[in-house]
């Protein structure tokens, strides 16, 4: 058995100072000193936003995975299942359900690498729905999922590029359009992970 997860982003917004002296006093600067006025903050795009946020969503997601995982597959329904959507949902269903019901637990955690390749979909339809895709390498090489009998049956995985596609599903008041201010209550900005495909000729 594998599957996958974990954290990072950081996004750093760096105000820089630009400074002016002013015509009016050819003797100099005042006793002030000179003026100094801060240079406006670049604002970011939304494709820009949308791929931080879905890069942060998917290593979160992936940080749950590896917590589930190691405490022998219970409650995931209730933590794994609502950071989903299709078609996702029926291959992370069965691979978590076959984990709990034999009685496997994960030893170890998944290093989530670099994100490459990234392409943004925006929202078309008005309803607040964005698609991400992009490669990361998963590096599961210290990863054991090990049966009751403490035997690891599946072996490592290994470090292989992995295709993932986020898809943000926010929130609709009862017309159907998409409520961006309201809060995720998990936490990852309405992104979902949609697939995330382990490419087993590339490794990483």
């Amino acid at each position: 058995m594998s599957t996958v997860r974990r954290v990072l982003v950081v996004v750093a917004g760096l105000g820089l100072l630009a400074g002016c002296h002013s015509p009016a006093n050819d003797a100099g600067p005042t006793a002030s000193g000179p003026v100094v006025t801060p240079s406006p903050t670049p604002t970011q795009s939304r494709e820009d936003v949308a791929k931080e946020q879905a890069e942060t969503a998917y290593r979160n997601y992936m940080g749950v995975v590896d917590e589930v995982s190691a405490n022998y597959y219970h409650g995931w329904q209730d933590k794994v299942l609502p950071l989903i959507a299709e078609p996702a949902i029926d291959d992370v269903t069965a691979w978590f359900t076959e984990g709990e019901t034999n009685g496997y637990h994960q030893v170890g955690q998944r290093k989530v690498g670099t994100v490459s390749s990234e392409s943004y979909g925006p929202d078309t339809a008005g309803e607040g729905r964005e698609t991400v895709q992009f490669q990361v390498c998963i590096d599961s090489t210290n990863i054991m999922d090990l049966s009751p009998e403490g035997t690891d049956e599946y072996g490592t995985a290994g470090r292989y590029l992995t295709n993932v596609t986020m898809v943000r599903i926010p929130a609709v008041d009862e017309q159907g359009v998409a409520v961006d201010d309201a809060a995720d209550p998990y936490g990852q900005a309405w992104w979902r992970m949609s697939s995330g495909i382990m490419n087993y000729n590339e490794t990483c």
